[in-house]
């Protein structure tokens, strides 16, 4: 069964592990994420990061942000969403992120929230949760053009 705790709830050998996932997945593309030891420098910030766990096991990690690394005005960034290889394509992403919304929806009172996708064929799997492309930008640390989603 699927799980989902607050990140300022797990200790600190999951804090790392998740570090080490979002070191793995976005030091090339994210200038924050020069180690693992930054990366838990950086979640020690956070309020709004959880973490999924199947059988106490950590598999994958969603966060809330007032802004991302994009330069832009939009507020409300759902980031840093990963699920541990192993544990991809079988449902524990959507089972993660639908509780992830709920909690969006219960604390963000209606307002929008946007998060950018650097494949395109991550667009369907997000537009099943009501995100819907507003435009394009260039990510500077990508090195290309990123799609911007929102969800309303």
């Amino acid at each position: 069964m699927l799980t989902i705790k607050n990140l300022k709830d797990v200790d600190s050998k999951v804090v790392r592990t998740v570090a080490g996932w979002l070191f793995h997945e976005w030091h090339n593309t994210d200038a924050r994420y020069t180690s693992v030891d930054a990366v838990v420098a950086e979640l020690k910030t956070r309020d709004h990061t959880v973490v999924a766990f199947l059988d106490d096991v950590a598999i994958g990690t969603i966060n809330l942000a007032d802004k991302d690394d994009l330069p832009t005005n939009l507020v409300g960034w759902i980031t840093d969403f990963v699920i541990m290889e192993g544990y991809r394509h079988l449902g524990h992403g959507t089972a993660l992120l639908t509780e992830f919304l709920s909690y969006v929806d219960n604390n963000l009172q209606g307002r929008p929230v946007y998060l950018y996708i650097l494949e395109d064929e991550l667009e369907a799997f997000y537009q099943k949760f009501g995100f819907k492309v507003i435009g394009t930008q260039r990510h500077e640390d990508a090195g290309r053009d990123v799609s911007i989603m929102e969800r309303s």
